[in-house]
């Protein structure tokens, strides 16, 4: 993608006071700093653009639930059996995930007419324009892999604490675009840095929470509450080239 492109969608997408030079080396200089702490910028994508975005998350038709226990080390997928007979203390994460992706990417179970809406956020999100953001952020080339997930939290879905730091991740970033009010229904973003500190972040609509992925940290996502599902969020996980 060309480097007109890539300004241009961070332009069409993110608020300007998130693109200013002055706010970016501040981030540097936060993203470097130790211990670590996570970061919840509220307000991050153009309202009208996060509006739309929640629109269509919600009227999604391919979120599956996926439930992976704890095997020493590893963690796996289970169907729903297994995971029923797992002890709780090895059941790692239960959420519902809009998968495959690439069904996503072509419009397949996106409302009509935000087809167009979803692939240009998917644009941003996976690809140059976030990751020069990111790099901008981090001080680093974070144009290698990428690892992404949509996902949504139902009544009793959690995310365990763990650490990310088993292939070369440097930052994660959450795009919350779920309506629904966090601060009584779970679904909080846990963070624990290297002096043990633990830090708790509202999945609040329209922000975008980044943390560091290192040695010494760990995140997980405390249980979601509510009745009706929610926390409607697009997960990515960045690593330098």
């Amino acid at each position: 993608m060309k480097k007109s492109m890539e300004s241009e969608l961070l332009r069409q997408w993110i608020e300007p006071k998130y693109l200013a030079r002055p706010f970016l080396r501040e981030m540097q200089s936060w993203f470097v700093r130790r211990p670590g702490t996570p970061r919840l910028l509220k307000g991050f994508l153009r309202p009208e653009r996060a509006e739309a975005l929640a629109d269509c998350l919600a009227g999604v038709t391919l979120w599956q639930r996926v439930r992976c226990v704890r095997d020493g080390e590893t963690t796996r997928e289970v169907t729903d059996g297994e995971w029923e007979r797992t002890p709780p203390e090895q059941r790692f994460s239960d959420t519902d995930i809009a998968r495959p992706l690439k069904r996503l990417w072509e419009g397949q179970g996106v409302p009509a007419g935000a087809e167009g809406l979803l692939k240009s956020f998917l644009l941003l999100a996976l690809g140059p324009p976030m990751q020069s953001w990111v790099s901008r952020v981090v001080g680093v080339d974070v144009s290698g892999k990428i690892t992404c997930e949509v996902a949504r939290y139902g009544r009793g879905q959690f995310l365990r604490e763990h650490s990310d730091t088993h292939d070369s991740r440097i930052a994660g970033a959450n795009f919350y675009l779920g309506r629904a009010p966090g601060i009584t229904r779970g679904g909080k973003l846990g963070f624990r840095n290297e002096q043990g500190e633990v830090f708790l972040l509202e999945a609040e609509f329209n922000s975008l929470s980044i943390f560091p992925v290192r040695v010494g940290c760990s995140h997980w996502v405390t249980e979601w509450v509510d009745e009706q599902a929610g926390r409607e969020l697009v997960s990515v996980s960045y690593r330098p080239q």
